[in-house]
């Protein structure tokens, strides 16, 4: 006796889209197996990015710091002298401001 299957279209449909998830799950597995060494070099790299943001902006206020010294002690000498001080007493802040930009360069060859 012949054995008789009787499949529907509905039936047909609903099988072929099982198994096209199927497909599409196993494509997204391999998709994502794929991109965790992409975005673990990613991440390196942001922290990477991340380090030298931070060592740049304490430079860019260290040369701040040295700017304004440069500029008060340039405003200083030259009040000095505009008020006919004694040359003597200008020198002296001259020597102070040259020992001040030292120092400060002494501190930020240290670090």
């Amino acid at each position: 006796m012949p054995i008789t299957i009787t499949i529907s279209i509905q039936e047909l449909l609903l099988g072929a889209l099982i198994l096209a998830a199927l497909v599409a799950m196993i494509y997204i597995i391999v998709l994502i197996a794929r991109l965790l060494p992409g975005m673990k070099a990613l991440s390196s790299a942001l922290e990477d990015l991340a380090h030298i943001s931070s060592v740049a902006r304490e430079d860019i206020d260290s040369a701040h710091t040295i700017v304004s010294n440069i500029s008060g002690s340039v405003s200083e000498i030259s009040k000095l002298i505009s008020s006919n001080k004694s040359g003597v007493s200008a020198i002296t802040h001259i020597i102070n401001a040259a020992a001040g930009l030292a120092k400060l360069a002494k501190d930020k060859k240290d670090k």
